[in-house]
């Protein structure tokens, strides 16, 4: 698969994944996306109030816009009687030149409650006020959920356009799988690729893997089988995983990522054979004839299992079939050892699938896990949290977490369940 290429979308001077961290939509109470643009708008210290402000008023409000946590708040809208400011990196604003007395503050940020506060403001000095906001909650309506089953009983991610998916824990891997996993602002029509037919052909014939080979071109790895070929098979029946996939797979390409963030220099030998499987091209000079998909924890050995999709252009031997009925074929293999270390394995077992997040903290670890996706296909955040989401012909998701629009038209729904 590779992605769609559009120019990266520009709404209201918020870059949309930048957007999805901070908040930006196309309507009007949302802050800069960015430190660059708050520079440009002459924000950048959280003071800059909007055209209107009496001279000579001597009152003005300043504090820190926090959530739960105590963490600061990034961009939150602070209002009063029509003029606003937005929190700087730190949370921290200053609104100045307001009228002394009786005062109304209005505070609002995508993924948070509004909150209104009645106030008197000091004549000649600061008024200090700390605002403590409250993250929408995640949940997942009965209505949405029969809603979102109803629609994937048909759903076909290499012709629909718009994707449902059920988030029923909020962990990084979670909503991983669910942007990764048959998206289709991930789909590529292969159907008009010139055939490939690698000499000699890949087989399997009884039980035993031919003429497979996915060697490491660089790193410290170079010249090694990224897989262990002698565990290559047709079927995931055929692997100590059981005899259907694991519910609980991490999608390839969004985990390698988040390794990345852990450890670079640890992780890079993963990365690398990954690139191995991906850059085989058999001799042709077809993009991407295979990838690996999903990733399967054996929980008895710590190895980590793969399954690697063929693209239909790919003309493979007997024995290679086509195990799960999604019209592509695949096969299942382990990792080969070398690639990966035990502390890798713990980290992706106690964090990367484990640890949750609240509302505000799973949008900023959104957006990096979107970042190498939607950066290429120029999506906008369509809805956030709580904002009614039509589906053409089925009904109304009404409370999505999040509903992302790329450039070409296709739309991803997200539906995220609380921690439990």
């Amino acid at each position: 698969m590779v992605f769609r290429h559009a120019r990266l979308l520009v709404t209201n001077a918020c870059i949309a994944l930048a957007a999805l961290a901070l908040g930006c939509s196309d309507g009007g109470s949302n802050p800069p996306a960015d430190a660059a643009v708050d520079m440009a708008l002459g924000e950048a210290n959280g003071t800059i109030n909007d055209v209107g402000a009496e001279a000579g008023s001597a009152a003005s409000l300043t504090g820190t816009v926090t959530d739960s946590t105590g963490s600061p708040v990034v961009g939150a809208k602070v209002d009063v009687g029509g003029l606003s400011v937005f929190s700087d990196a730190q949370g921290k604003y200053t609104l100045a030149s307001l009228a002394p007395g009786a005062a109304v503050v209005n505070v609002t940020q995508q993924w948070f409650q509004p909150l209104q506060q009645n106030l008197t403001l000091a004549d000649g000095a600061p008024t200090s006020w700390n605002v403590p906001l409250i993250e929408m909650p995640l949940e997942v309506a009965p209505a949405d959920r029969a809603l979102a089953n109803l629609y994937n009983q048909t759903f076909d991610w290499t012709k629909q356009t718009v994707s449902i998916s059920i988030v029923e824990t909020p962990t990084r891997r979670a909503f991983d799988n669910a942007v990764y996993f048959h998206n289709p602002a991930l789909y590529r029509d292969t159907s008009a690729t010139a055939p490939l037919t690698p000499s000699p052909q890949p087989v399997i014939r009884a039980g035993v893997a031919s003429n497979f080979t996915f060697p490491v071109l660089s790193g410290a790895n170079q010249g090694q089988e990224a897989l262990d070929l002698s565990t290559i098979v047709d079927s995931i029946k055929d692997t100590p995983l059981g005899p259907t996939e694991p519910v609980d797979y991490m999608m390839w390409t969004p985990m390698v990522n988040w390794l990345n963030e852990w450890d670079a220099a640890k992780s890079v030998t993963m990365k690398v054979a990954g690139l191995a499987v991906r850059q085989q091209g058999w001799g042709g000079n077809a993009i991407r004839p295979q990838e690996i998909e999903k990733v399967f924890l054996d929980p008895s050995t710590g190895r980590l299992w793969v399954k690697v999709v063929f693209e239909n252009f790919v003309q493979l031997g007997a024995g290679v079939s086509d195990d799960d009925g999604d019209g592509r074929k695949e096969i299942y293999a382990a990792v080969a050892s070398a690639h990966y270390t035990s502390e890798m394995v713990n980290v992706l077992v106690t964090n990367y699938t484990v640890s949750t997040f609240s509302t505000y903290s799973l949008s900023k670890q959104v957006t990096k896990s979107l970042n190498e996706i939607y950066s290429t296909t120029g999506a906008q955040v369509e809805r956030t949290i709580g904002q009614p989401f039509a589906v053409a012909g089925l009904g109304t998701i009404t409370y999505p977490y999040i509903v992302l629009k790329d450039a070409v038209g296709q739309e991803n729904v997200f539906l995220v369940a609380p921690a439990p």
